[in-house]
């Protein structure tokens, strides 16, 4: 339960005002707390009480070497020509939680570097959206 709370408190201040994530989180958490309880009660009243804790017991203790197992991917940062930018200049006075913002950004690209171009573009969204992006 407190793991579930704090997934919920970290979910509702990542997400920016007007959007739908945590709408989204709640949504699937209640389902997934649905439907794992209709599950658990029809295999304690096919296999009763006793299999039922010996599965979960099994599950609990099986869980941690799948997730070594099943890795996320890791992402890594091209650091060797990494360029800083400056913060472009804004000029409406915004805050962390003005609400969703659509930004733009066209680019011009030779055709012979297009292949590279959106082999690169392809980290950069990745980066963006752990950044709170979406689309």
């Amino acid at each position: 339960m407190i793991a579930w709370m704090v997934f919920t408190i970290g979910v509702q201040l990542s997400a920016p005002a007007g959007s739908r994530r945590p709408a989204v989180y709640q949504t699937a958490s209640s389902g997934g707390i649905a439907m794992g309880s209709c599950a658990w009660g029809h295999l304690t009243d096919a296999a009763g009480v006793e299999t039922a804790l010996l599965v979960s017991a099994t599950l609990l203790v099986v869980s941690p070497v799948l997730g070594l197992w099943l890795r996320m991917p890791r992402i890594i940062a091209r650091e060797e020509n990494a360029e800083v930018l400056a913060d472009p200049e804004v000029r409406l006075p915004l805050i962390g939680r003005s609400g969703p913002l659509v930004v733009e950004i066209e680019y011009r690209v030779a055709q012979e570097n297009a292949q590279t171009f959106h082999n690169l573009m392809q980290d950069v969204q990745l980066s963006r959206q752990r950044n709170g992006a979406c689309g």
